[in-house]
């Protein structure tokens, strides 16, 4: 299949997925590299573009085929695309922010974590990206890409002052992923913040967290490996 085929067979959504011309993509990934980046990179200078053009979806594969590439390059790029204000980022790539955002930036950020931690910091980013860029952190520490320690220092943070007072979803996001880490050195700040009534408890409750506490940190840590091994699922 050629480039171009490729190319056009990934350009719009058909009800099936396409996948000779993915794999074709993914067998010539060094020439396909390129255009995935320039699709990407035009994704995030201009997502009202994509996301009113009906049908659009080859900023879709590109991301997910550049994740499984592991391709740095796309990184910047994709954080750009996740600052988009409101809920435009939803219009371009809608569920993959809760389904598949914390695998992809883990995929390809390397060891940079600055512009994921920024994106979390960010009161102007949509707070299920945020908290999609919160639950990529774990990942890395699931995958054994980082220290477990570096994470819950900088979990410790947010509750610290990182995260503005109102975010009360983001802040029960942080809890649920806490409780995927072990919570164990946090839970002053975590009772702290259920106490002071920052937590929206439709998110999680205390109980969730003492449930997770009586599991056991090897247990936890464990089960927590075991789900960094899961793949990308990719859109249909």
């Amino acid at each position: 299949m050629t480039i171009e085929d490729i190319k056009k067979q990934l350009q719009t959504y058909e009800r099936k997925f396409p996948t000779a011309a993915v794999r074709a993509a993914v067998e010539q990934r060094e020439a396909m590299t390129p255009i995935l980046l320039e699709c990407l990179r035009e994704t995030a200078e201009d997502p009202e573009k994509v996301a009113n053009t009906p049908g659009a979806m080859l900023h879709m594969y590109a991301i997910f085929l550049l994740a499984q590439f592991r391709e740095r390059a796309a990184y910047p790029m994709l954080v750009k695309l996740l600052s988009a204000p409101g809920d435009l980022c939803f219009d371009v790539i809608g569920d993959t922010v809760t389904e598949d955002l914390d695998r992809i930036l883990a995929a390809v950020c390397g060891d940079d974590l600055d512009p994921i931690k920024e994106t979390i910091e960010n009161p102007e980013v949509n707070e299920y990206v945020r908290s999609a860029c919160i639950r990529a952190l774990v990942r890395l520490v699931a995958q054994g890409d980082l220290e477990r320690e570096h994470v819950v220092a900088y979990f410790r943070s947010l509750f610290n002052g990182k995260l503005e007072r109102e975010a009360y979803f983001l802040r029960g996001a942080l809890i649920s992923d806490c409780c995927d880490l072990y919570p164990e050195e946090l839970l002053p700040e975590i009772e702290r913040a259920f106490a002071d009534d920052l937590v929206d408890t439709l998110f999680i409750t205390m109980e969730s967290v003492e449930r997770a506490m009586s599991e056991g940190k090897e247990r936890a840590i464990r089960r927590c490996s075991a789900g960094g091994r899961s793949r990308i699922r990719w859109p249909r």
